[in-house]
């Protein structure tokens, strides 16, 4: 019985030693300036293209399936794509540039493993502050009820 508890604990030691040399839990995206978490490996994760942008330039957001399921989503956000774009208000995050066009919703898919770019031209009538892109989901084809799983993006500036 004591074997069994001194390999328990040296076995707890060792955990212990690993987890403090770890390496650091960030990644960089093709732009050096802009640290994005680690993801878990059976996510979805959204991806700025850099952590600041000037009006008159173009943005992009890379939306990445690296669940084990196809995930579905409709695209009248904002400036009519599958991406909901937030500025930082008093308060809250307020919706930008929401889809005016009346249509009906289409409704996307991405396979696991998948990708898409989002691009936004960024006009002037977007203020200078605090953004972040956001997309609501559905695991599958399911399009009723309850269920959708909302992500964010890390902050990026407009100025």
């Amino acid at each position: 019985m004591s074997i069994m508890i001194a390999f328990f604990l040296v076995g707890c030691e060792y955990n212990a030693k690993s987890d403090a040399t770890a390496p650091p839990t960030s990644i960089r995206s093709t732009s050096p300036t802009v640290p994005v978490p680690t993801a878990p490996p059976d996510s979805v994760t959204l991806q700025v293209g850099a952590a600041s942008y000037q009006v008159g330039s173009d943005m992009s957001v890379t939306i990445k399936n690296q669940s084990k399921q196809a995930i579905s989503f409709f695209n009248a956000r904002t400036d009519c794509t599958v991406l909901l774009l937030e500025r930082q208000g008093a308060n809250s995050w307020e919706p930008v540039a929401p889809c005016a066009r009346k249509f009906m919703p289409q409704l996307h898919f991405l396979k696991t493993g998948e990708t898409l770019e989002v691009n936004f031209a960024i006009s002037d009538q977007w203020p200078t502050g605090q953004y972040r892109a956001r997309l609501d989901y559905r695991v599958g084809s399911e399009t009723k009820g309850g269920g959708a799983t909302t992500i964010v993006s890390s902050v990026f500036h407009v100025g």
